[in-house]
């Protein structure tokens, strides 16, 4: 490369901003770059303790810009300039860039790198470093390698491809779940067929699920999954959908949107018609035929209900070309005999509801009575509405540890009656924790294990009456954990009050609704 001439720096004591003294210039001599190491080096390092280094000037910026070009000097480079682009443990994958990059100079070295990684055949040292030297480099620390793997596929290049295949498919390397997660991001049939491979691994370290990649590449607004991928998958999602695990099943109907919509109906009802067979031998379950329902109306605009007779005279008529697969205005829903509380349909057999019981629940409504009173009324028309083969439970929070009405109950008249004499005695008070009785109904703890067992229902219903006590920053990344594994589905009443948005997350997140009413 020969000599390269870089302006004079100048040290300004936690900043170290330049190459050398004031008004020193610096030569780079061949094939070492250890100046350029060393300002990377102490400005991670600063990141590191917490400190805000000064910026990079231009002259340094413009000597990597060169360098990163170089086979002889990208070795020496990387380390540094990931350990400031990246994270500072190998964080969850989702951006490595969100922990150590911060501020102008993170910023302006994304750019530099964005651009060498475009400039064609110049990006070709740069790319390889990334690959072969550091993301598939076994020895190289975790962090840097997840950073590089991260750099390299969200530009899609070809080597993250190859990085991506490698790695996800090597059992014990320990950034195989980053890969398989990033590889969802990707539409490549050789990928897709790593992800329904894992549907064949009882556990994958480091996911909460061997479905979870999958399920997230099979996302609503992602294109089908490849023709070898679908051929492997059809097996799989057989299965899973004639499975007695009603959770295995829903991830299967969630899993069948990576086929074209003209593939997945058939599956769709084949799968109602077993678990509709299994209703009327009172062994079903009401959550994963309404799931195979919403499903087929989510791709034909048609709400047919969960017979699924109904289901296979409309495909018929379909394929015949009577009717069209499409239709643009809903038709109206046929009645149906679901319980409702406050509006909400549930659609579960296995119900746990969650109910505020904090000191502003004795509020009194424009109606006369009070929130409390209200939430009680709607409990028991909900539960004498379940019908026969639903349980239930109610958990009551306020400041203290959640109040358990232990295992799942028939809503018998006689269970119905105690529930209303045992609630009836207990009056609002206190704050409203809403945390730790969503631990409870879901039968886990910040950090206990994910145990389907310990999860007693397959539908949550949350009544509150305003802001939590823990805000709602916890639950996305909770839900996200749980989620894959239970499969269980919120549903949220917002009573008064303006919420604090963790109501609408928990329904959100997991696929359910929420409602506020207006009129009390």
């Amino acid at each position: 490369m020969g000599l390269l001439l870089l302006e004079g720096g100048v040290s300004h004591g936690a900043g170290f901003v330049g190459l050398g003294g004031a008004g020193a210039d610096i030569r780079v001599q061949d094939p070492n770059s250890q100046q350029v190491v060393r300002v990377l080096d102490r400005y991670a390092r600063l990141l590191r303790q917490g400190r805000a280094p000064d910026p990079l000037d231009q002259s340094t910026l413009g000597a990597l810009a060169q360098l990163l070009k170089d086979p002889l000097f990208v070795p020496k480079l990387l380390p540094p300039l990931l350990d400031v682009l990246g994270t500072s443990g190998g964080k969850a994958p989702g951006g490595p860039f969100k922990v150590g990059a911060r501020g102008t100079s993170a910023q302006a070295l994304r750019t530099l790198v964005g651009r060498i990684l475009g400039a064609g055949e110049a990006a070709t040292p740069l790319i390889t470093g990334l690959s072969f030297g550091v993301a598939l480099n076994k020895e190289e620390e975790l962090a840097r390698r997840e950073t590089a793997l991260y750099i390299l596929q969200s530009r899609h290049l070809s080597a993250a491809r190859q990085c991506l295949l490698t790695v996800g498919r090597s059992l014990k390397d320990p950034l195989r779940p980053v890969a398989l997660m990033y590889s969802a991001n990707w539409n490549d049939p050789a990928l897709d067929r790593m992800l329904v491979g894992l549907l064949g691994e009882s556990e994958v370290d480091g996911l909460v699920h061997p479905s979870v990649p999958l399920l997230q590449r099979t996302q609503a607004d992602r294109r089908p999954l490849g023709k070898g991928a679908l051929k492997d998958l059809q097996p799989f999602l057989s299965a899973l959908m004639a499975g007695p695990d009603w959770r295995d099943t829903v991830r299967a109907i969630q899993i069948a949107r990576g086929f074209a919509p003209e593939d997945r109906i058939p599956i769709l009802i084949d799968g109602m018609l077993v678990w509709d067979q299994r209703k009327r031998a009172k062994t079903g379950s009401r959550r994963v035929t309404n799931d195979f329902a919403r499903a087929l109306s989510t791709i034909s605009g048609r709400s047919i209900g969960t017979n699924p007779r109904n289901w296979i005279q409309w495909w018929v008529s379909v394929r015949q070309g009577k009717i069209p697969m499409y239709r643009t205005e809903r038709e109206k829903e046929a009645p149906r005999t679901r319980a409702s509380f406050f509006g909400l349909d549930i659609d579960g057999d296995r119900v746990t509801f969650v109910l505020d019981n904090s000191g502003s629940m004795d509020g009194v409504l424009s109606s006369g009575m009070t929130r409390h009173e209200l939430a009680l009324e709607q409990l028991f028309s909900a539960l004498e509405g379940l019908g026969e083969g639903a349980v239930f439970n109610v958990i009551l929070f306020s400041s203290g540890p959640p109040v358990y009405s232990g295992d799942m109950l028939k809503p018998t008249p006689k269970n119905i009656a105690r529930l209303r004499q045992s609630l009836g005695a207990r009056r609002p008070g206190g704050g409203t924790n809403l945390r730790p009785a969503i631990e409870e109904a879901l039968g886990h703890g910040p950090a206990g294990k994910i145990d389907p067992k310990a999860c007693l229902p397959d539908t949550v219903v949350v009544l509150c009456d305003g802001a939590t006590g823990s805000g709602p920053g916890w639950v996305r990344e909770y839900l996200d954990r749980l989620l894959p594994v239970l499969q269980v589905r919120f549903y949220c009443v917002l009573l008064g009050g303006q919420g604090d948005g963790t109501l609408r997350l928990l329904a959100e997140t997991s696929g359910g609704r929420i409602v506020s009413p207006k009129a009390l």
